[in-house]
């Protein structure tokens, strides 16, 4: 930000209208500069981007699927994500949904792919935090 060489630039994706909403109304409130949110499957989203990440959040769930679509979010991500990228996960600690996020769990402890993972158990939710090698 600022006069930095590297512009930073934040998107943000969600399906829901309703969310997207709250999300333009909190990010006017802090003035941030180059936030672009879409109503957008986050999915088809990344498919289509050529844009470089260097921080991945999710926290996405479905009636159908709950959080099993973690993996496709980090897969669809995957080839935009530059050496060093975070990939941030909530939910991560939450028993309804340890079933759904296995196959992202295993995805993010291989050591080939990443080379760290940390678990913050701040709340009974939970985030971790990956870095991509």
């Amino acid at each position: 930000m600022g006069d930095s060489p590297n512009p930073v630039r934040i998107y943000g994706l969600d399906i829901s209208p309703e969310a997207t909403k709250i999300t333009k109304n909190n990010f006017s409130k802090i003035n941030a500069q180059d936030v672009k949110l879409f109503e957008a499957d986050a999915i088809d989203w990344l498919k289509d981007t050529s844009e470089k990440i260097d921080l991945l959040y999710i926290d996405i769930v479905t009636m159908q699927d709950g959080k099993s679509e973690y993996l496709d979010v980090l897969d669809a991500a995957y080839p935009m994500m530059n050496e060093g990228s975070l990939v941030i996960a909530h939910d991560i600690n939450e028993e309804k949904f340890k079933k759904d996020l296995i196959p992202f769990v295993e995805k993010v402890l291989n050591h080939t792919k990443f080379k760290s993972i940390i678990n913050l158990n701040f709340d009974s939710y939970g985030l971790s935090i990956s870095i991509k090698r």
